[in-house]
Parts: structure tokens; sequence; C-alpha cells
């Protein structure tokens, strides 16, 4: 992101872009590598500093989305089948599918054991049965998806018809 360590609050209204520039000198955002550019602005890798601002966006995130009605409830690390999830989107209206996501985080993987440790993830979801509270509640499309970082690098791991699904919801 470009980062302009002298922006005021009123310049969010000009450029919303310019809000990287306030999380980052407010400290939600850390800058682990950046470059002065020509106007005295910095180009900057950004990052979440830790894992309780991580928490802070997940749930601003997640109650946007309630707000906005695109679900009616969404739950994390909650049991259902036999395990806990990682996150579950449920949907306001039974037409709209569900979804389940797991999630894994390692450092240094290559490619071949990125994509490994998705269908590991994926694999977990069907194995621990966490679709089972979803289908108590009359849901019937459940989108599941094993999702893995390492570094920069993020692999999903999901069933080749959820595509379609998506495009018809």
């Amino acid at each position: 992101m470009r980062i302009d360590q002298n922006v005021v609050y009123r310049l969010l209204a000009e450029d919303p872009a310019n809000v990287y520039s306030l999380l980052l000198v407010a400290g939600y955002l850390k800058a682990p590598r950046k470059e002065l550019q020509a106007d005295g602005s910095y180009l900057c890798e950004v990052s979440i500093p830790n894992r309780e601002i991580a928490a802070v966006y997940k749930s601003e995130i997640l109650s946007h989305l309630l707000q906005i009605g695109a679900v009616t409830r969404t739950t994390a690390n909650r049991e259902s089948g036999d395990g806990r999830y990682d996150i579950s989107l449920i949907p306001r209206e039974k037409r709209y599918p569900g979804m389940i996501m797991e999630l894994k985080w390692k450092k240094n993987l290559d490619e071949e054991k990125l994509a490994g440790l998705a269908e590991e993830a994926f694999a977990q979801i069907e194995e621990k049965g966490y679709e089972a509270d979803m289908k108590e509640d009359g849901i019937t499309n459940i989108l599941k998806f094993g999702i893995v970082f390492s570094g920069k690098r993020v692999h999903v791991k999901t069933k080749q018809d959820c595509e379609s699904i998506i495009k018809k919801a």
C-alpha cells in the first residue's frame, strides 16, 4: 500500500485508501518493508502486527457481514460434529449456501506441501463432520474450504462444484 505519514482525517473522504496510513500510524498495521517514493509517500508491505489485532479485524469484518444481512449469525471455534471448526458462516435464507472454513498456517512451505496441508484442512472438515449443525438447521448447500497460509502464499482446497454454487447465490 502507498502510505502517507502526514495523512489527516479529512483526506479519508478524498481517497478511502488513506485509511491504511491511519491504521499504520495507529499501530493497527505494521510495515515490515517500505520504500520512499518521489512524492514523499512510502510504498509499504503491510501486515497485521499481532493476534489481538487480527481478532479485531476478524470481528469487524464478520459484524459487517451480519449488519448488511449477508449472514444471520457467524460462529468461530465452536463444536460441531466431532470437533471445533475455525469459521462458519450461516446464511440468512436456506436457499443460500452456508460456509465452513478450516484454517492452517506453517512457515516456509513449498507449493507441494502447501497444497498437501490444504488437503488435510479440507479433509478435517469432512472427517469431523463440521457441517452437522447446519444440516440440523435445514441448510443443504454447504461450501467447505481448507485454507492454508505460509508467508505470503495461500492455498485453498474446496470441492469442484463450489464455484457454480457461489455464482448462483
